[in-house]
């Protein structure tokens, strides 16, 4: 297993227990776990401010964090940027994987790109009878949604996983139990109204979008 890159120490407990020590900030926790995987190691990995999981023979067979387990835990930890690592090789209870290695690390590289996408958007609830009453997440977040708070804002609460947040908010969007907040950043730029349309005999509204357009696409013509 490569150690470059890593403020790493190796210690022996017993005859079987090896100690690897290091931060994320200089390993991501994806490329630890491939290399632990193309190793072929078993044992325990612990990291810094709760979270633990379980390889054998390279493989996840379990993980969990203060409010998590199994793939919800291992997607919350490969979500980390920082904090410090150790693994201890050993003989855990056999299991069956949570997934491939290849399956966790895609899976998580998707749900980074959907948070991305979603992390910056203002929601509100639309419905309540369309809310998911088996879905505890949503259900837990419920009071907080406000309609002024953006879904970054609601996992900083940490009342759940991001990973559990994006599946239930995107959820709840697509019953309509909720709907996003156009905020001003989010909101389309309306040209203002001149002279130059009064003089077309047209009668200007307040908000006439489709006049907008017409000017913006009048600008863009004597630009060329």
């Amino acid at each position: 297993m490569t150690r470059s890159g890593l403020d790493a120490t190796v210690g022996r407990r017993g005859t079987e227990a090896e100690i690897l020590k290091g931060n994320l900030q200089e390993i991501s926790l994806s490329s630890l776990l491939q290399a632990l995987n193309a190793d072929g190691r078993s044992g325990w990995l612990h990291l810094e401010g709760g979270g633990e999981i379980v390889l054998v023979n390279g493989e996840v067979v379990a993980a969990s964090t203060s409010n998590a387990e199994g793939n919800a835990a291992i997607q919350a930890l490969l979500a980390r940027r920082s904090g410090d690592f150790s693994f201890t090789r050993g003989d855990p209870p056999r299991g069956e994987p949570i997934a491939s290695m290849m399956g966790l690390i895609l899976e998580s590289a998707r749900l980074d790109d959907e948070w991305q996408r979603l992390a910056p958007n203002v929601v509100e609830v639309r419905d309540r009878s369309k809310i998911n009453p088996k879905d505890p997440c949503i259900s837990t977040l419920l009071p907080w949604i406000d309609g002024r708070r953006s879904v970054a804002q609601l996992a900083h609460l940490g009342v759940s996983t991001t990973a559990q947040i994006i599946e239930s908010i995107n959820a709840a969007l697509a019953s309509g139990a909720l709907g996003r907040v156009l905020t001003p950043s989010h909101r389309p730029q309306v040209a203002e109204v001149g002279r130059e349309d009064r003089s077309k005999g047209r009668e200007v509204a307040v908000g006439d979008l489709a006049l907008a357009a017409e000017r913006l696409d009048d600008r863009r013509n004597r630009r060329v």
